[in-house]
């Protein structure tokens, strides 16, 4: 779900669950947790050569860990560091990975694998979404 606030009172069965009102737009979305679509994948790319998401997965079953500090990414990487810290700041934004800037590191989730699998036609994904 990307919302803005969810209101509930812990003893009721309901939750209320609002966009704040303002300037700027005023969109729910949900999803189902397998959704998958080709596009945003390929947008995820963007201009790079090699899917971050491969490399990613690459990195963790190289040194076997899905836990990636972003100093060592960005060696592996041969990116700098500031490249390193945006894109993975964008991939937590999205859900792929658990950012800890206090540590510099992230987590690996089990949506990037899972969104390999579903490109690669092994696994079977949901297209539910759901806009207000």
């Amino acid at each position: 779900m990307t919302i803005d606030a969810i209101y509930w009172k812990i003893d009721e069965p309901l939750m209320d669950i609002k966009m704040i009102t303002g300037a700027g737009e005023s969109k729910a979305v949900f999803e189902s947790s397998n959704y998958f679509r080709k596009k945003r994948f390929l947008k995820m790319q963007g201009l790079d050569p090699i899917h971050p998401f491969y490399t990613l997965q690459q990195y963790a079953k190289k040194n076997s860990t899905n836990v990636i500090y972003s100093e060592d990414l960005s060696k592996y990487m041969r990116m700098s560091i500031y490249e390193v810290r945006q894109m993975l700041i964008r991939l937590s934004n999205e859900g792929f990975v658990v950012y800890d800037a206090a540590d510099d590191k992230v987590i690996l989730k089990d949506k990037l694998n899972y969104y390999l699998l579903a490109n690669t036609g092994k696994t079977d994904y949901d297209i539910i979404e759901l806009s207000r």
